[in-house]
């Protein structure tokens, strides 16, 4: 059975080609996604190890490469012996005139990765299967590395040239680039050919598709085997027409799922498992991740969207009080503008955007001068700004409610919330006797001194503090200890002082 035509969620029209980035070519087809939440079965498709099956396919390779006013070769039956690169025009000349080393290569690595998962099936011993495991994936990096080799730019990344010398160039850019582009572009022409076909000969509704693979729409009335048996179906049938060793599989269904942009999609399959993909991850915290992780499995498991609306609503407003959500779990990995000086060049460091009130910020400063290394930032105990976090939070949850509230997400997520919780807290305490307040305080320093004694207990059994004392002196921000025994501390001092305020009003009182 195939799946059901449905108009609803239509898109623009598919692109027709990738997008250029700094790499200089152009990449992998991003189709326009149809944007939404899809309460039925969606199946994928995968193209294996596409790039090195392109290169195999059609003999990609620096030696098989036809420079330009060099006469085509043919073959010993007089046919063509050429390959024309489709939208680009390169030419390479065919496995049956000369076949290519970097094939070759390819050849080797991925023969060797079907021995090693031949010998995995069969392997008994956990250990030699843990072994046969990390050597067929080390195999699959090795042959996807390839791509990314042939696409390197020589000028910036290889050894300079002599001195003197000029580069004699065959090409607009360097073979390794003509490669490369070449690649992505038979990418794009296989990417398009596979959503042709199963639009017209399977008239499946084809939602996204990104470089090697493709999603499709089932329909409401389509059952979990239904869904399978298209899958297997048609993966077996366009791997015969695109021919060895292009080959498109069958991933899985999902249950339910979320398409909300290029690159951005999560799903629940029908064991029950949550994938998320894209996500903006560089952008987005720890504490972000969570909560939209906790939102999505209430949205797509459960569907519950008051519920999932709620713990957006609760987790977001957390951030408004300095203290809430600790600072290990809001750390972002950045470049910074003035350097750091843990860092070196070009490195990524873990970064916290400090209050416009911190110490070496001005009021007038931007996000972009506030942005310390976080090291500097915990041991200060210097206050984060709040409002940055809680924008970006923001953003990332709109996004996944968006399908579904449409234009009253807004309102739906935040128009309830509250102002910040410390306005709420200093006016329950105005309301509750002093002795119930200072006992409440009370508590809270035993609490706080209980617990920076399990967190001494816990670095002094860390591998790193075998030295008498040397947890003191640990500077692991990795470490989801480290923030919170840096921040003790302080929280102490703060409620000593608020005890001895209470102890002196009591005896004014008295």
């Amino acid at each position: 059975m195939g799946p059901k035509e449905d108009s609803d969620n239509e898109a623009d029209d598919d692109k027709t080609g990738g997008e250029k980035g700094e790499k200089g070519y152009v990449g992998g087809m991003v189709l326009e996604p149809k944007k939404g939440l899809y309460q039925e079965r969606v199946v994928t498709l995968d193209f294996a190890s596409l790039y090195p099956s392109i290169m195999q396919k059609w003999n990609l390779c620096f030696s098989t490469l036809v420079g330009p006013g060099r006469k085509d070769p043919v073959e010993e039956d007089g046919s063509s012996g050429v390959f024309h690169v489709p939208e680009l025009g390169h030419k390479f000349v065919t496995r049956g005139v000369r076949k290519g080393l970097i094939p070759q290569i390819l050849e080797g690595l991925l023969a060797a990765r079907a021995r090693a998962k031949k010998e995995l099936k069969a392997a008994k011993d956990p250990n030699l299967k843990t072994v046969l495991d990390a050597r067929q994936l080390a195999l699959k990096i090795s042959a996807n590395s390839v791509y990314g080799y042939t696409g390197m730019d020589t000028q910036r990344n290889g050894p300079p040239q002599a001195q003197g010398r000029k580069s004699t160039r065959l090409f607009d850019s360097d073979p390794p680039a003509v490669i490369a582009a070449s690649v992505t572009a038979c990418g794009r022409t296989l990417l398009l050919k596979t959503k042709s076909i199963l639009e017209e000969q399977y008239k499946a509704n084809v939602i996204y598709g990104d470089t090697d693979s493709l999603m499709i729409r089932m329909g409401t009335d389509c059952s979990a085997e239904e869904a399978v048996k298209f899958g297997d179906l048609a993966a077996r049938e366009l791997s015969d027409i695109h021919g060895g060793p292009i080959k498109l599989e069958f991933e899985k269904v999902f249950k339910s799922f979320l398409l909300t942009g290029k690159k951005f999609y999560a799903g629940v399959d029908e064991g029950g498992k949550l994938t998320i993909k894209g996500m903006v991850t560089r952008r987005l915290f720890d504490f972000g991740h969570a909560v939209r992780s906790r939102c999505l499995k209430h949205i797509l498991k459960e569907g519950d969207f008051e519920k999932a609306a709620a713990v957006a609503r609760e987790e977001t407003q957390k951030l408004r009080t300095q203290g809430q959500v600790d600072k290990h779990a809001l750390i972002l990995p950045m470049k910074l503008k003035n350097g750091a000086e843990t860092a070196q060049a070009d490195e990524r460091v873990a970064t916290l955007v400090v209050a416009k009130s911190s110490k070496g910020s001005s009021k007038g400063s931007s996000v972009t001068d506030r942005t310390k290394e976080a090291l500097g930032v915990v041991k200060g105990n210097f206050p984060l700004d709040a409002g940055y976090y809680e924008e970006r939070m923001r953003k990332s949850l709109v996004m996944i409610f968006e399908p579904i509230f449409k234009e009253q997400t807004d309102r739906k997520l935040f128009g309830k919330m509250a102002g910040p919780l410390h306005t709420f807290f200093k006016n329950a305490q105005a309301k509750t006797s002093p002795q119930t307040v200072f006992l409440q305080h009370n508590e809270q320093f035993r609490k706080l001194k209980e617990e920076q004694k399990t967190i001494r207990s816990e670095c002094e059994r860390c591998e790193a503090s075998i030295f008498d004392g040397l947890h003191q002196d640990c500077i692991n921000i990795a470490c989801p200890l480290f923030c919170r025994r840096e921040a003790l501390p302080y929280e102490i001092e703060k409620v000593e002082k608020q005890l001895k305020k209470l102890d002196l009003q009591a005896a004014s009182d008295w």
